[in-house]
């Protein structure tokens, strides 16, 4: 039996491809679902087929099929609503529960004596029952030939990128498939020879076709492959190659760029590429041999060609006429480019190994393919390579090259060889040690990277990486923390061979091809003078060999407690570190539980000035189990702590005493999200007192029923003279009102604050904002305020905005009133029982006096706010010349009917460059939203076309049917009217933004 493609394949693609762009927001049940594979012959009208799921259990199942097809998602729909096909089911149990399990998500598992496969409610009553065109009978089915169903638990995404166009199919496999297999089945699917067709994942070619693609590869349910058919620009050079009397010897560069200072020659991955574009090519043709003593002459393939050879076979001759480097020969800048990355590497590794790792590492990182990388092969002249570096490492182009570069990343052979020469260690050293700030301020990186067998590019990042961030679907407040989860989870994968290797480096053992460079460089670090011997010990040595080796024991300590590997050579390794960062992730991580008191004490006191540790989701009952020993760290200056959902832990009594010992700490971020058993805040304001070095001060207590302590908390902090930034989270807190109250009289004490964030939503206890505004107006220096009683009590506000504008330093403003309103008793027919908080039409009088107002960002959403406050709070508006970013939401207020002059407004703002305005289910005319953007397009069109703009309007511009049917119509014709102008773009174009950013009901 053989697969055959559909006749409507193209129509299915394009549907695919619709569904694929839903992907992020799933419009329809269907829309996660697996394929379900089915193939018959094509003259069977009714067969008989067994259904194999993945884990390899096989059921009997009936059915009719006039065609065999591939369907899911919007195609299985598509393909139920043509009425085409029955399917029903035994009903004497011979189906396996697990198995029937699969089918719920579109079969009804209870079915009754003549079992129908009966759909969601959500699809039309009339199409609730699968039938074939006998009208629905069942059919008795003894065909011999029997189609086999795959019902695959996984779908890959496959981005085909197919004579420029593009398109993305989804496709079942399971644990078991390969490469090859997925060939096969995209080959089918688009009618492409297999040995035409190129996978990528993460950037990195998938060359060996019998590689497991769960195992060896690493994909995933859901994840993405990139598919391309082998290029005609790739093709025509193998096919002249081919020819014998073709001499590409004699392919030289007759032009270059003269680029005198070397570390601004770069290279890029598109140009590596093409490198390996030219092995492929040459290699053979050409009788590449070896340049490697051991296997002197021995005839090379493709893919064992190392940089040694290349430099020999490639670089050198093709660069021999003009004398120059090779990143020279094809750069297109006559001055050179600043390098992103300086890549670190041993010249004996292949050279596809080379370039698949910068391809995982580019991916992780989210790089472009034409992003500048410094790398010694390509940008040394290797015609006069002793001229260019001279006899001082840190007057050559590499250190130059590295101190203008962000970063470096290692690219580490599968034999770790990289960390036993000298350079490459060198190279190192200067990123862990000396490089600690970028040229763009920012914290110098050092990556590590090395490929696995199978394909699979793995890597120890420095932080957070964009595919950290891209596996983080929905954004939240708390991003940097499901961020920092998601690294931990990919660095899993790292070899723990390739770690412990790196955990035992000797830079003073290290081999170079000249021993006069090792001689140089060990001088350099240890300050000898280059007319001697290095000394065999010092130090300097041992700083670099303790930097580097702590680095990977910190990276791979979850690896080593989830696979249950001996941790003591990790804790050794650490407590002789002079690492100054430490980040331990071990949310969830069920080793850690017992781990955690040895972890700290392994830390090496004298070295760590940061340290980040989420021990998160744990089962620990008092703080002692994870902090004891965190006060002996004497020289830490950064403590951030995350320990949420701790659902056991009723005392953190430990913890406050812990950091009272941290004499030098001057931030502190501590996160008790969840932790539903802490109700008081014993111990903490005393030991705030003792941190007299403070600067910043965060504090999350969200989901934590406190029912006092947090005004003793405000005292205390009173006394820290230093303190600058404060955030506290008190999100759902149970203190009482007077409780509250001195919590904000005591914050006014605070003078010396710059930045204060305070968040008390759901706290039902908190009733006025007038002791708000009076303790903060006394902070004079204050640059940052954000306040969030969301969902509380609040009933009074106009004090707040009044003491908010004498605060003539406030550069940013946010405040979350949502969801405030007070219910009165006795209202008359007609009217609404509530009422909004009052005072909030003061807000567009304070506003105007905070002339250095940059950021302002208001939520009145279900308020009732009314109509005549709305507009008295946004007629000075236009007054507030500096600010450059305004946000506001006043979602579901029934009685906003207009926004007549809010374009005029918010076009009198000159430095505006952020906008985003939420009316979402206010009963706005249709004339009002269609004069409002009409008038905003027209305005932006000249004076702000860079503008970045959101504006929502869901569930407004309803007609409503007054006394007169002429308005009526008049609003008809223009929401007509509105809808044309959306629809043509016309607006578009002043909007300068996606019609996704001005969506609206219709």
């Amino acid at each position: 039996m053989s697969w055959k493609n559909d006749d409507d394949s193209d129509a299915e693609s394009s549907i695919a491809s619709r569904e694929i762009d839903q992907w992020v927001e799933p419009a329809h049940e269907y829309d996660n679902m697996g394929y379900l594979y089915y193939a018959t012959m094509s003259y069977e009208k009714t067969v008989s087929a067994v259904i194999t799921q993945a884990s390899g259990e096989t059921c009997d199942i009936q059915g009719t099929f006039d065609s065999c097809a591939v369907i899911g998602g919007d195609e299985l729909r598509r393909l139920i609503l043509s009425d085409k096909f029955k399917v029903s089911s035994p009903n004497d149990g011979t189906i396996p529960q697990k198995v029937w399990n699969q089918f719920s998500v579109f079969y009804n598992p209870n079915f009754d004596e003549r079992p129908e496969v009966v759909l969601p409610r959500s699809i039309p009553k009339s199409y609730r029952y699968l039938k074939n065109d006998a009208g629905g009978i069942p059919v008795n089915l003894g065909a011999q030939e029997k189609p086999v169903f795959f019902l695959y638990e996984w779908t890959v995404t496959c981005h085909f990128v197919l004579d420029r166009k593009q398109e993305r199919v989804r496709l079942g496999f399971t644990k078991k498939d390969t490469v090859q297999d997925l060939k096969e089945k995209l080959g089918l699917r688009k009618d492409i020879p297999v040995d035409e067709l190129v996978l990528f994942f993460k950037g990195v070619i998938l060359q060996q076709d019998d590689a497991n693609l769960h195992e060896a590869v690493g994909i995933q349910n859901g994840y993405e492959i990139s598919v391309i058919r082998r290029p005609d620009i790739a093709t025509r050079p193998i096919q002249s190659i081919a020819n014998p009397s073709s001499d590409h010897r004699s392919k030289e560069f007759d032009s270059c760029q003269s680029i005198a200072d070397a570390e601004y020659r770069t290279i890029t991955i598109s140009q590596l590429l093409d490198v390996a574009l030219q092995i492929v090519q040459r290699c053979k043709i050409e009788g590449w041999t070896s340049t490697n003593p051991d296997d002197k002459g021995k005839c090379l393939e493709p893919q064992d060609v190392t940089l040694y050879d290349l430099v020999e076979h490639f670089i050198k001759p093709t660069t021999q006429k003009m004398k120059c480097s090779y990143a020279e020969a094809i750069s297109p800048h006559s001055q050179g480019i600043t390098p992103a990355y300086f890549v670190s590497h041993f010249w004996g590794s292949s050279v596809f190994h080379f370039i698949s790792v910068l391809l995982g590492h580019a991916h992780d990182r989210g790089l472009g393919y034409h992003t500048p990388l410094w790398i010694c092969a390509y940008c040394i002249n290797q015609h006069q390579v002793s001229s260019e570096l001279g006899t001082d490492p840190k007057a050559t182009p590499f250190y130059a090259a590295m101190r203008l570069s962000k970063g470096v990343v290692s690219v580490l052979d599968t034999e770790c060889v990289c960390y036993s020469r000298v350079w490459c260690t060198f190279e190192i050293a200067l990123a862990l040690r000396d490089f600690v700030d970028s040229p763009s301020s920012q914290r110098y990186l050092y990556d590590a990277y090395t490929l696995k067998k199978g394909g699979l590019v793995v890597g120890l990042a420095d932080g957070v990486v964009q595919s950290d961030k891209d596996s983080v679907r929905y954004k939240s407040d708390n991003d940097d923390s499901k961020w920092q989860n998601q690294q931990s989870k990919r660095q899993t994968l790292f070899p723990m061979a390739v770690a412990l290797t790196a955990m035992k480096v000797e830079i003073q053992k290290a081999t170079a091809t000249k021993l006069e460079d090792k001689h140089m460089i060990l001088n350099s670090i240890s300050g000898h003078s280059q007319d001697q011997d290095p000394p065999s010990s010092h130090p300097a040595y041992e700083t670099i060999n303790g930097t580097l080796r702590g680095k990977f024991a910190m990276s791979c300590y979850r690896v080593a407690l989830e696979t249950k590997a001996d941790v003591k050579p990790f804790r050794s390794t650490l407590l002789t570190s002079p690492l100054e960062r430490v980040v331990g992730i071990f949310d969830n991580c069920d080793g850690f539980e017992n781990e955690a008191p040895a972890f700290l004490r392994s830390l090496n006191a004298e070295a760590v000035k940061e340290l980040i540790l989420d021990c998160s989701g744990l089962k620990f009952e008092e703080s002692e189990e994870f902090v004891v020993g965190l006060g002996r760290l004497f020289r830490l200056e950064s403590f951030t702590l995350r320990a949420t959902w701790l659902s056991w832990l009723g005392c953190a009594k430990a913890l406050w005493g812990e950091i009272a010992g941290l004499k030098s700490l001057q931030n502190l971020d501590i996160s008790l999200w969840m932790c539903k058993r802490i109700t008081h805040l014993d111990g903490l304001p005393e030991a705030i007192t003792k941190l007299r070095v403070l600067t910043t001060l965060q504090l999350n207590f969200a989901g934590c029923p406190l029912s006092e302590g947090i005004d003793s908390l405000a005292d205390s902090l009173a006394k820290l003279e230093s303190l600058k930034t404060l955030k506290l989270d008190f999100f759902r807190s149970e203190c009482s009102s007077a409780t509250i109250t001195r919590f904000w009289e005591n914050l006014g004490a605070l003078r010396q604050l710059e930045c204060l964030g305070v968040n008390m939503f759901h706290s039902k206890n908190f009733s006025s904002l007038d002791v708000v505004g009076k303790s903060v107006s006394k902070i004079r220096m204050l640059k940052s305020f954000q306040i969030n009683c969301s969902d509380c009590s609040v009933h009074r506000c106009g004090r707040l905005w009044e003491d908010l504008g004498t605060l003539k330093c406030l550069e940013e403003l946010e405040a979350d009133l949502s969801s405030n309103s007070k219910y009165v008793e006795g209202a008359k027919d007609g009217e609404d029982p509530f009422q909004s908080p009052s005072g909030i039409e003061q807000l567009g009088d304070s506003i105007v006096k905070l002339k250095l107002l940059r950021r302002l960002r208001v939520n009145y959403r279900s308020c009732h706010l009314r109509q005549d406050h709305f507009q008295i709070c946004w007629r000075n508006l236009g007054q507030c010349k500096a600010l450059e970013t305004l946000s506001v939401d006043v979602a579901y207020n029934r009685s906003i009917l207009d926004m007549d002059g809010l374009a005029e407004s918010i076009l009198m703002l000159p430095e505006l460059h952020s906008l985003h305005l939420y009316f979402t289910g206010c009963p706005l005319s249709v004339t009002s939203v269609h004069n409002f953007l009409t008038r905003l397009a027209a305005g932006l069109r000249d004076s702000k076309p860079k503008l970045s703009l959101s504006l929502r309007f869901f569930s407004c511009c309803h007609p409503r049917r007054p006394d007169d049917p002429q308005q009526y119509y008049d609003e008809i014709s223009s929401m007509e009217e509105l809808t044309a102008a959306v629809d043509s773009g016309q607006l578009e174009e002043g909007l300068e933004a996606s019609r996704n950013h001005y969506s609206m009901s219709r």
